[in-house]
């Protein structure tokens, strides 16, 4: 079965199509970032937890799944020596210039 849009949904539907149609390209490339940095915030953490294969929890620095390690060199990246994606942050040493997911400062 095909679930009814809520009213808020297709506020917000209608919004983004009536962007898109009047500011061109320039507004369909926010909503990508905004999607970027969203998936950033909330979901990289929790999928570098369920995806990064540790032999033992990293101490002292936190790490995240990163999709942009697959395609490029980066610190951090590899962290767990299984996936280029699974990569280190934060902490007060070499991967403190890493910002970590849901942090505003590096």
């Amino acid at each position: 079965s095909v679930l009814a849009p809520s009213e808020f949904g297709m506020l917000f539907v209608n919004a983004c199509v009536q962007d898109v149609c009047s500011g061109g390209q320039g507004i369909l490339e926010h909503y990508e970032a905004f999607a970027l940095r969203v998936f950033h915030e909330y979901a990289a953490e929790a999928q570098g937890k369920h995806r990064c294969a540790f032999p033992a929890e990293p101490h002292g620095v936190g790490y995240f799944w990163d999709p942009r390690c697959h395609t490029t060199v980066s610190l951090g990246c590899g962290a767990d020596g299984v996936h280029d994606e699974c990569r280190l942050c934060g902490g007060s040493g070499t991967y403190a210039a890493v910002q970590c997911p849901g942090t505003t400062d590096p």
